[in-house]
């Protein structure tokens, strides 16, 4: 086994309090946001951030289509991958809580692996040379793991 591939099984991957406490906020400020409120219907009709790529409406009228037979692709109205409507075809199966949950344990640890991305480059790059802007009193600056996981989740527009 390599070198590098032993370091990296030693770097730390558990969480925090800190991260414990973003995860939470996170996971908090989303679930109430998809149960108690209609923010999803007001953002889902703002063009800044609808696409037809990214239109939930219409990834719901490729999946109708697709369950009548109709080819999705034709006409223009779906966009998305074959792969994607397949997933979204076995969600619909389930209950309309866990499509929520769905997105919201999605963004959680598309957030978890935003910082252990960064532990483990920092990890790595700890010997190489830096320049001026890089250092704090002669010390590498170091950016917290947890605060690159916490800014992903907590953007205004990834909490929408």
């Amino acid at each position: 086994m390599s070198k590098v591939r032993q370091e990296l099984k030693t770097i730390e991957v558990l969480p925090n309090l800190t991260g414990v406490i973003i995860f939470g906020v996170a996971f908090a400020i989303r679930f109430i946001l998809f149960q108690f409120s209609n923010i999803t219907e007001i953002l889902g009709n703002r063009v800044e951030i609808v696409t037809p790529v990214t239109s939930f409406t219409r990834l719901t009228e490729g999946l109708y289509l697709f369950d009548n037979g109709v080819p999705p692709y034709d006409g223009g109205a779906f966009h998305q991958a074959p792969l994607f409507l397949a997933c979204f075809q076995l969600l619909s199966y389930l209950p309309n809580i866990l499509i929520p949950l769905t997105y919201i344990i999605a963004d959680l640890l598309i957030a978890y692996l935003l910082a252990n991305i960064t532990r483990i480059k920092q990890h790595l790059y700890k010997d190489f040379p830096r320049i001026d802007v890089e250092l704090y009193e002669g010390k590498p600056k170091e950016i917290d793991p947890w605060i690159v996981s916490g800014l992903y989740p907590l953007k205004k527009i990834r909490i929408s």
